[in-house]
């Protein structure tokens, strides 16, 4: 790994792929403060986007950084990989991914960049698209991104299912709750 630091970026590059780290959006009220004019009452901190940026850069060094080096380091030195699902084969982490519904690899593509690119197989999404919804590609045609057709189709089901769900109140139940004697009695 090399960590070169330029101005205003930090890159660390492992395997001739870079992760950029902006000093300027993950230290804003620090850089401020000390290259600003020294009074921290002028420096306007949102607690929230702070700790946000810290959970982001947080994640970005643990993920993109710090855990594919001890991977690397643990091979090197010929010990076991730490148990993680990043540790598999890509065959194996594709077949796992073909067992889960398609809603759920939508949420782990959410996790990191590695279980992104193993959710991005279109041949995964044509599957999960003929499970979903009962049709197979030659009934469809082709796609040219299945898993943004099978987004698609999956929003307009779940607004469906959401209208099936509603209840109509009628006439009647207003007027039975305003008019004490509906129904009438005969």
């Amino acid at each position: 790994m090399v960590f070169p630091s330029l101005s205003p970026f930090f890159a660390a590059y492992r395997d001739g792929y870079p992760v950029w780290l902006d000093e300027k959006k993950f230290a804003p009220a620090m850089i401020d403060f000390v290259w600003g004019n020294n009074r921290f009452d002028d420096c306007h901190v949102n607690v929230g986007l702070l700790e946000r940026q810290v959970t982001e850069i947080r994640n970005i060094v643990k993920n993109e950084i710090a855990l594919p080096l001890l991977i690397d380091l643990c091979a090197v030195a010929g010990l076991r990989a730490p148990p993680c699902l990043m540790g598999l084969p890509a065959e194996l982490g594709a077949k796992i991914l073909k067992s889960l519904p398609g809603e759920d690899i939508a949420r782990v593509s959410c996790v990191c960049k590695e279980l992104r690119n193993l959710a991005n197989d279109d041949e995964l999404w044509k599957q999960k698209f003929a499970e979903e919804f009962g049709l197979s590609g030659n009934e469809v045609g082709d796609r040219k991104s299945w898993k943004s057709w099978f987004v698609v189709n999956w929003k307009n089901k779940k607004e469906t299912n959401k209208e099936k769900g509603k209840i109509i109140v009628g006439y009647w139940w207003r007027r039975k709750k305003y008019d004490r004697e509906w129904p009438p009695l005969r």
